[in-house]
């Protein structure tokens, strides 16, 4: 047995050193190819960034849109690698609008050019191609649904399936900020979102693409004490860049940061993947307690040191009584779920286990559920219908 694990920590070790070969000859390709002696931008290019996207929220904040929309324009030209780029995008194609100006064709044609996280959604915006308007209400129900795409069907599905009743609905209408900008500082981006819902116990958030809504959701759960937080994910959503964004990748580290929060224990994280960047490029926090769904035994964090991860199966280390679960059902095999992240290889009956295991030694006082696409297909909502109905129990 002895002789079997270490074959599979060599097999590991050997996996994490052929990801980081594969990914500095991809870096040494692209600038052979650029004729560019520098492939990533300099610290100062990031600072530059990130001050100019400052005073463009300010601007837009105070409603200054003819600023914002200039400053849009020469954000969009001077840093065009910005990961924030589609969000300053969004913001100049949403003060066109304000002060009747048409969409500037430059703008269109720089988001057209982009090719990263965040394109999509402000490509939609841009063809007016926008949901049906819906205003806050009941938020004091026990189960709220974000207005984002495909969270009604989930609503209509489990409300025809007997999981809640209507009356006990409540329906948080998601600002266009909130919807469109999927990175952004969370400072910034907690003016469109800071929502407070005092009797919700199953928050559905939409897609995988607003895993970091569960923060401010996290944040502004009152307790009367700190709580644990269980995050199921097949990532560890950890990820952290030479602009330290705040997006779905990378929100969890500002998560064990909160006052209110006790400890963070990732599940579900998939070390079966070889894939150099499908799990954040092996960055994992140093200080969580992690479950795998794999066969490494540690992974390289960095500094010398290796993070030990434990098996699903093994007993959670929750220090208080109470509980806050956030789910990305990418964790999921594909069988039980489609998302827009793809799947990890959690079988259903699994991820059931574990919840009803926390159920029966501490208090659950509220959980967010996330991953299903736009058009959720009916083993999706199947899927989801029996994780809520097991947390409702």
């Amino acid at each position: 047995m002895k002789m079997f694990n270490r074959r599979l920590n060599r097999e590991c070790e050997l996996t994490e050193f052929r990801n980081i070969i594969l990914a500095s000859i991809v870096i040494l390709y692209s600038v052979i190819v650029s004729g560019r002696t520098s492939f990533l931008p300099s610290a100062k290019y990031y600072s530059q960034a990130r001050a100019l996207l400052e005073e463009l929220n300010s601007e837009y904040s105070a409603e200054n849109y003819e600023r914002t929309f200039s400053d849009a324009l020469t954000f969009a030209e001077k840093y065009k690698k910005s990961a924030y780029l589609p969000s300053v995008l969004f913001l100049g194609l949403e003060t066109s609008k304000k002060i009747s100006a048409p969409p500037d064709a430059k703008l269109l044609k720089i988001l057209n050019g982009f090719d990263g996280f965040g394109k999509e959604v402000v490509m939609s915006f841009a063809s007016s191609f926008r949901k049906e308007s819906l205003k806050s209400a009941g938020l004091d129900k026990k189960f709220i649904f974000l207005n984002l795409p495909g969270v009604m069907d989930v609503k209509k599905y489990l409300v025809q399936n007997g999981i809640c009743r209507e009356r006990e609905c409540g329906i948080f209408a998601v600002s266009t900020e909130a919807e469109c900008l999927l990175r952004y500082p969370e400072k910034n981006l907690e003016k469109y979102f800071s929502p407070v819902f005092p009797s919700a116990e199953i928050i559905f958030s939409g897609s995988g693409n607003y895993h970091h809504l569960s923060y401010f959701m996290i944040k502004n759960t009152k307790a009367t004490q700190k709580f644990t937080v269980v995050i199921f994910d097949a990532h560890t959503d950890y990820r952290a860049g030479g602009e330290n964004v705040f997006d779905c990748g990378s929100w969890t580290g500002r998560a064990m940061k909160l006052n209110n929060v006790e400890k963070v224990i990732l599940i579900g994280i998939d070390t079966a993947k070889n894939w150099f960047y499908e799990n954040n490029s092996f960055k994992f926090p140093d200080g969580a307690q992690i479950l795998q769904k794999g066969q490494c035994a540690s992974i390289y964090i960095g500094g010398f040191r290796r993070h030990h991860l434990q098996d699903l199966d093994n007993d959670l280390s929750i220090p208080t009584r109470d509980v806050y679960l956030s789910l990305d059902l990418d964790l999921l095999s594909e069988d039980c779920v489609e998302t827009v992240w793809g799947n990890g290889n959690v079988r259903l009956e699994e991820l059931v286990s574990i919840i009803e295991k926390i159920k029966r030694n501490h208090r659950i006082i509220r959980s967010d559920i996330c991953a299903l696409t736009a058009s959720p297909d009916g083993k999706s909502l199947k899927t989801l219908a029996l994780i809520a109905e097991v947390l409702k129990k």
